[in-house]
């Protein structure tokens, strides 16, 4: 099993369900916020900041998408 995203804190990968079954070029994975907004403290468990935007071909980053602050979000849908 290889690791491609060690040092990156994130969840809930995807790809285009519209894909399944194919080899995909990209996936979806949200991420964690360092810190939850002081606001937001007791109102969410976690706190994801936004989506990245994997290539699993270059086996590399090519996207990181902030959801905006003080906002949050869950998994990637199609």
């Amino acid at each position: 099993m290889k690791i491609l995203l060690e040092d990156l804190s994130s969840d809930f990968p995807m790809i285009d369900q519209d894909e399944t079954g194919y080899k995909n070029r990209y996936a979806y994975l949200t991420y964690f916020s360092d810190e939850i907004p002081e606001e937001k403290n007791g109102v969410y468990s976690q706190f994801f900041e936004g989506v990245y935007k994997y290539d699993l071909q270059e086996e590399k980053l090519v996207k990181k998408i902030k959801f905006g602050q003080n906002k949050t979000g869950g998994e990637v849908f199609f």
